[in-house]
């Protein structure tokens, strides 16, 4: 008998599930779809979607959460209608994308409870106890009569489901949605048959599992997603969910183990582990549960795209299937890529948190209905990638610079048939995605570019590095079209000159410094991740700037400090100090992009000037280093332009750290005595701010000041190339200064549409 022997022979073995028989052990884990319609009922661009990830090797593919009652509570709007029979002949649409690749389909049946959106819904807002609503309406008790009728609902939806071609679905009773609010004791606090003991809590959920069986049969596979803990004092543990779990051994076809609760948010930086934590950092919790059952299937999920990882889950029993969210939206492919052996082709997830941030309501203001991925441009323009043609008439194409930008115009230009030059000044490909490499944060990074070689390598594109375009190498190609993706440069604040020397200036300086401001990071320490966030994301951030009283202070440290009783905390920027005129000097300061390249320059005690995404990164990968940071930024609060996710994560980070943050905070240079600061005054000349006397700068002691101040475009050097040739593209940094997803979608632009 002729054998085909895997690389992955675990993670591509099959398995049983219920009446079913899957392919392999990867399943496309629930994602919201954020561009469904308000009706509910998906498109033709949201089933391309379906099918790209069954296309692509996953033996089940989810279709994201549904609803199952708006009657009695929905939390946002991007859930298909699985309360309205007239869904049917879409999801028929879905489920027959999905089939046709050999994959299964699935559906997330959720009850909100409390997480309901009185913005988007007027009636009660139920729960399995009474309570002050955190969206600012008032939680009510479910009585037995409701609790009968939501049990109800479930069983329909997945009746209709199942009408509708699904083959499995899940019950998701984590993360803090209603079943699970039920289950724990930071919710429910009933006294009656839904309340107390375990069986009592787990009672409504072992109620919506036997209307299932009785509405769709004992043959429909039902999937259970449970949180292993809650990860906060007081709330479920791991213990506390074995033995729920055991509940439900041989109730259920396979047991979904996620953590984490929406009611305590600082648990969704491990529902949705961010970049900060290791890969697989959940994988404990399934491997617990898994142990302790005798009969049902356990799914591991968490950020999982390591091969070798999720080989050895299977392997060592930790689980019996992986589940893969963001790691699926970046490259669909992947199943397959993984069982070809072609590993080094994988677009990774960078775990940016940007395809979730933008619609992770309510915590972010307005829902984008877009999904942003870095790792793959064309990620829900899937009807769109599809339509890329060949090009009718091959061009001869000059693509000047191998960022993200321009590896990923010229791979696709060359891709469909046309001659593409891509020259790059320097020696590696990757252009600003090659300082990123220097934090060990952003290692995906460095897996990110490779892959994009690979794609450029395999297209045909001409690459000519240590190749700067001058009027004389157009000259030489007469390219038809220039694709200019030239990047941008730091942008150097008026203290430094483009060689990094300050610049000759006075400025009225407070005498006085503070004798050891850096003690106050000595003794707060480096805090434990649980402990920061604990103490909020923000706790570290202080305003740098004018109050009303006489003898201004501000506090340097984590935490509030009252000028009575601040000492050594504090930093007198009063009228009462003497002031000098100081000149400023070189001292040991420098760009960002400098201290990247050379961070033996850095010395131990460091002011970072920027508190944008740049700068707060830098300072916790100098902080992780060993060096005492601070970070001054002008704004009000710092890195508002980041992924919600990602900055919340990154707060955290900085704080467990000891990294400090000045908000308000203007760099004007460095001294003999340390960086000089300067409050903010907000431009308000009609308020109490108005009588204020102009604040003085203050010399924050220092060894090294770092300039992360942005970037500019290198507008003018890409324009002077538009008069050379027929057609001229701009895309990417040189256009507009912004994030790697932006200049790959407009890279994958020009390469689709030239």
């Amino acid at each position: 008998m002729r054998i085909v022997e895997s690389k992955y022979p675990f993670l591509f073995s099959p398995l049983k599930v219920g009446r079913l028989t899957l392919k392999n052990r990867i399943e496309a884990a629930p994602v919201n779809i954020s561009n469904l319609p308000l009706s509910g009922y998906p498109t033709a661009e949201n089933i391309a979607i379906f099918e790209e990830k069954a296309k692509g090797g996953a033996a089940i593919v989810h279709m994201g959460e549904c609803r199952i009652d708006k009657k009695t509570g929905i939390s946002h709007l991007l859930c298909i209608a699985l309360d309205d029979p007239e869904v049917i002949p879409y999801l028929h649409a879905a489920t027959d994308a999905i089939k046709r690749h050999n994959a299964f389909s699935a559906v997330e049946l959720i009850h909100p409870g409390t997480r309901s959106d009185p913005a988007i819904y007027d009636g009660p807002i139920w729960g399995p106890s009474a309570g002050p609503g955190h969206l600012g309406k008032d939680y009510e008790e479910l009585d037995k009569e409701t609790i009968k009728y939501i049990v109800g609902r479930f069983g329909d939806a997945a009746e209709v489901a199942k009408l509708g071609g699904v083959d499995i679905v899940m019950i998701h009773a984590g993360h803090g949605w209603l079943l699970h609010q039920f289950l724990s004791p930071l919710n429910n606090r009933r006294t009656d048959e839904y309340g107390g003991s375990l069986e009592n809590r787990a009672r409504i959920t072992l109620e919506v599992i036997e209307d299932i069986r009785r509405k769709c049969g004992p043959d429909m596979p039902i999937e259970f997603r449970m949180s292993g803990t809650e990860l906060t004092e007081g709330g479920l543990t791991l213990e506390d969910q074995i033995e729920f779990a055991k509940l439900l051994d041989g109730k259920v076809d396979l047991i979904h183990v996620t953590c984490g609760t929406f009611h305590v948010p600082a648990t969704n930086q491990h529902m949705i582990p961010n970049g900060f934590l290791p890969e697989g950092c959940n994988v404990y919790l399934a491997e617990a549960i898994k142990a302790q059952l005798k009969h049902t299937p356990v799914v591991a999920v968490g950020s999982l795209q390591d091969p070798q990882m999720m080989e050895d889950i299977i392997a060592e029993g930790k689980a019996d299937m992986v589940a893969l969210g963001r790691a699926l939206i970046a490259d669909p492919q992947l199943p397959n890529k993984l069982k070809e052996g072609r590993e080094d082709e994988v677009f990774p997830c960078l775990r940016c948190m940007a395809c979730i941030s933008e619609n992770f309501v309510p915590y972010v203001r307005h829902c984008s209905r877009i999904r942003r991925c870095p790792a793959n441009p064309m990620a829900y323009k899937e009807l769109a990638a599809r339509a890329v043609k060949p090009a009718d008439k091959p061009k001869k194409v000059l693509v000047i610079g191998g960022g993200p930008a321009g590896m990923e115009a010229a791979a696709g230009l060359a891709e469909r048939g046309h001659k593409v030059f891509l020259c790059e000044k320097t020696g590696r490909l990757g252009g600003a995605m090659l300082l990123a490499e220097k934090m060990p944060f952003k290692f995906r990074l460095e897996g990110l570019r490779r892959a994009m070689i690979k794609r450029l390598e395999a297209s045909g594109a001409e690459v000519r590095l240590n190749t700067e375009v001058t009027d004389d190498v157009v000259e030489l190609l007469q390219p038809d079209v220039i694709v200019a993706a030239m990047g941008a440069r730091p942008k150097l604040p008026e203290w430094l000159d483009a060689s990094g020397y300050w610049v000759n200036a006075t400025e009225s300086v407070a005498q006085k410094a503070p004798e050891e401001p850096a003690e106050e990071g000595k003794k707060s320490g480096k805090k434990s991740r649980k402990k920061a966030q604990a103490e909020g994301a923000q706790s570290n951030t202080i305003s740098l700037g004018a109050n009303s009283s006489e003898d201004s202070r501000i506090t340097i440290g984590l935490g509030a400090v009252s000028p009575a009783d601040a000492g050594n905390s504090t930093i007198s920027l009063g009228t009462a100090s003497p002031a000098m005129k100081i000149q400023f000097h070189r001292g040991n300061a420098m760009s960002y992009e400098h201290a990247l390249l050379h961070p033996e320059s850095i010395g131990q005690s460091v002011v970072v000037a920027g508190s944008g995404l740049t700068g707060l990164e830098i300072a916790l990968w100098l902080a992780k280093e060993g060096k005492q940071v601070v970070v001054a930024g002008k704004a009000p609060e710092p890195c508002l332009g980041a992924a919600y996710l990602y900055r919340e994560g990154l707060l955290m980070e900085l704080n467990a750290a000891g990294v400090n943050i000045l908000n308000g905070a203007e760099c004007l240079g460095m001294n003999e005595a340390g960086v000089l600061l300067k409050p903010v005054i907000p431009q308000n000349p009609e308020g109490p701010e108005a009588d204020q006397p102009e604040p003085q700068a203050i010399a924050y002691p220092a060894d090294s000041l770092i300039a992360a101040c942005g970037m500019e475009p290198l507008e003018a050097e890409a324009e002077r190339f538009r008069i050379q040739a027929a057609d001229f593209w701009k895309i990417g940094d040189c256009a507009q200064v912004r994030k790697i997803f932006d200049a790959r979608r407009e890279g994958s632009n020009a390469g689709a549409n030239i």
